[in-house]
């Protein structure tokens, strides 16, 4: 019993000692007086002293008998009041947390003999309203509820004084709503206190009569209190505790282990009714990119606006949980079919088209999201989550901003994929890494006289430099190209590591090759949007051309356009610093992605890299003509390079070079090839001067 159980002597009831005072001082007064009125007697009475003894004697010993009987009958009493109190404070608190406050009102008010009794905490600062924790009315209990408490007793008691009124309380206080709802007279209420000694709350009791026991009553009421206090900071750190041990503190969602506990409780459920229920998995695409680009306090932000967004998105009955970092969990015990499940998650593919402010700025996300149901994809918590990830990841191979449900093909998916990424780390130890090499051409033409002495027009091309392109020498699979696995190192947050190695490995490269191709050879190598965001990037570079006696223009750094849309403000700032160090920038897959064309002004680049895929239908397909020739009158007035990359026939060549393209790259002109291969075939080449086959008749 909380601060009270095993307490037989109530040092905390001051209430019974003081009445034996009262008692006992009544009797000792009594038997003074007694003595007294026997000593008067005597010296009044000099003629009969003996009659006045035989008088006095008999009164004074009765007087005696009734001050012993009379004791004995106090005490008693006494006790009787204490033991009750005893059983009432018992009741109350052995009954554990739960049933403390409605106990407590229960048994306040039959011993004050009260109509209503209620116990709450004050809602608001002005304590206008009480959120009442227990309410008995006429002896039965009724539902917690809020109560307007303005102009009522309980406004004294929140001002932290005990008060009490025995009659007329409907004329002091004719505007509240509770006592005329109650009809009350009497009143009783005692404030409760936190730890620091603040009113947060109240416990009062109303009767239609005049309540019983009057002081003792409130000197109980104080002792209910004060335990009542206990309770309530006693809950509070209880639930602050759960909410740490629960709940996510940056979302204020529940967390990964309320979720779990959650889903085993409604898979039990599942499999007793046989009800099935979905899950949903979503994680926010590339939002390393937000954190990079505005910093992680603003993804914080971003995150809680997201998170805020998904809850109003879904009903009361579906429970949310943040997984860590940008992933979340939904489970939807309510839904049976998958048809309801794919629609919440069109729902909150819906909720994502209008953007976020963060910082002043809009912000738009996407997610990937994944799928399952119970038992159809699975019968076990492991099962179930790991089915739930492979449909996730499923979403994010193709592109995110997608819904994708399990099948059991991504079950081996999911395996491949997490023996690659174990293997990645592994290729990173081992140095299975290597780099291969793509030649870049200069188109230009020459005049020459034919057979037959007419001027003829022919193409020819200039090895003026090379693209830096990553390969994975595979012990099993063998020769692994990028594409299989950059994605995954950059979701595994290896793509840095991976990207400053071949950095180092291209530069090294080129110091080799300057002796055979001349001082005017670059070359090119590709960043990621993490790279790109990296504050030490710059001097990474600087570091890595000193080591290897390179200018800074000897450097093309290549970066697709979605990495310039994280961030228009820090890819600016970046771009301008690289741009300082003297390196070149290329925007790569130029065309391809969602950005502006007048964001491209802002950007301090010298090159557009003109996407393959509209090179490939160049020549028969009249809109990627347009659009090529569109990207290369831009680069002239922005007085940029244009290269084209994706070079496979000649009939492209023709026209790249008839639209203004004078840089190309591809398949026609050379593909990727190893170090040793790119400096044997291609010196040659470039000796010989046979690149120039390539002729136009003008």
């Amino acid at each position: 019993m909380r601060g009270f159980q095993g307490n037989n002597r109530f040092p905390v009831l001051p209430v019974i000692s003081r009445v034996l005072r009262e008692h006992y001082l009544l009797l000792a007064l009594g038997l003074l007086l007694s003595i007294l009125l026997s000593l008067c007697l005597l010296d009044g009475s000099p003629i009969l002293p003996n009659l006045s003894l035989l008088v006095i004697s008999p009164l004074l010993l009765l007087n005696i008998l009734f001050a012993c009987f009379f004791s004995v009958y106090v005490r008693q009493k006494s006790l009787r009041e204490q033991r009750r109190l005893y059983d009432i404070v018992c009741r109350i608190t052995e009954n554990g947390s739960e049933a403390f406050f409605p106990t407590l009102v229960i048994q306040l008010g039959d011993f004050l003999g009260a109509d209503y009794v209620h116990v709450g905490r004050f809602a608001d600062p002005r304590g206008d309203i009480l959120k009442t924790l227990a309410v008995c009315r006429d002896g039965q209990l009724e539902d917690p509820a809020e109560v307007e408490v303005a102009g009522a007793p309980c406004v004294k008691v929140f001002e932290g004084v005990c008060w009490s009124a025995g009659r007329g309380l409907r004329h002091r206080f004719p505007d509240s709503a509770l006592v005329a709802d109650l009809r009350a007279v009497s009143y009783m209420g005692h404030p409760l206190r936190d730890a620091t000694g603040e009113v947060v709350g109240v416990i009062a009791a109303f009767g239609r009569r005049h309540l019983k026991h009057g002081r003792r009553a409130m000197v109980l009421m104080a002792f209910l209190a004060q335990q009542a206090s206990a309770e309530l900071e006693r809950s509070r750190v209880q639930q602050a505790m759960e909410r740490m041990a629960y709940y996510d503190p940056l979302t204020e969602m529940s967390n990964w282990r309320f979720f779990r506990e959650r889903l085993v409780s409604t898979l039990a459920k599942s499999q007793q009714s046989s009800q099935p229920f979905g899950l949903i998995f979503l994680d926010v695409d590339r939002f390393k990119n937000v954190n990079q680009s505005f910093g992680h306090e603003a993804g914080d932000v971003l995150l809680r606006l997201f998170a805020e967004r998904l809850a109003s998105t879904l009903d009361d009955q579906a429970i949310i949980s943040r997984k860590g970092g940008d992933r979340f969990f939904v489970l939807l015990p309510h839904l049976l079919a998958v048809a309801d499940v794919r629609m919440v998650a069109q729902r909150l593919l819906a909720m994502l088209r209008d953007p976020f402010e963060v910082q002043g700025r809009e912000v738009y996300l996407s997610i990937s999201v994944g799928i399952v149901t119970c038992p159809a994809d699975g019968a076990t918590i492991a099962t179930l989550l790991a089915h739930a990830d492979a449909a996730m990841h499923r979403a994010k191979e193709l592109g995110g901003g997608r819904i994708e449900r399990y099948v059991p093909a991504m079950g081996v998916a999911s395996s491949a994929r997490l023996g690659m990424e174990r293997a990645l780390r592994e290729a990173l130890k081992k140095g299975e890494f290597l780099l291969h090499y793509q030649p870049q051409y200069q188109l230009k033409t020459e005049r020459i006289v034919g057979d037959e002495g007419l001027l003829h027009d022919r193409l020819s091309s200039c090895l003026v430099g090379a693209e830096s392109l990553i390969r994975w020498r595979h012990p099993e699979r063998g020769l692994v190209l990028p594409m299989e696995f950059i994605p995954l190192a950059e979701e595994a947050g290896l793509i840095e590591e991976i990207g400053a190695w071949v950095l180092e490995a291209a530069c090294c490269q080129l110091q080799s090759w300057r002796q055979w191709f001349g001082p005017d050879f670059k070359m090119s190598v590709n960043l990621s949007a993490r790279q790109l965001y990296d504050p030490l990037l710059v001097d990474r570079i600087t570091s890595t051309l000193t080591a290897n006696g390179l200018r800074p223009e000897d450097l093309c750094l290549e970066i697709t356009e979605s990495c310039l849309m994280g961030s228009v403000q820090e890819s600016q700032q970046q771009l301008q610093r690289l741009r300082s160090l003297g390196v070149d920038i290329s925007i790569d897959d130029f065309g391809t992605g969602y950005s502006s064309l007048s964001y491209l002004r802002r950007f301090p680049v010298t090159a557009l890299k003109i996407d393959r895929s509209f090179v490939q239908d160049i020549g028969g397909h009249a809109d990627h003509q347009a659009i090529v020739k569109s990207i290369i009158a831009l680069a002239e007035v922005l007085k940029l390079e244009v290269i084209a990359e994706g070079v496979e026939t000649e009939q492209q060549l023709s026209c790249l070079y008839a639209a203004g393209c004078r840089t190309v790259q591809g398949y026609l002109l050379g593909r990727p090839m190893a170090a040793q291969d790119f400096a044997t075939l291609l010196l040659n080449v470039h000796c010989d001067n046979q690149s120039d086959r390539y002729s136009l008749v003008g």
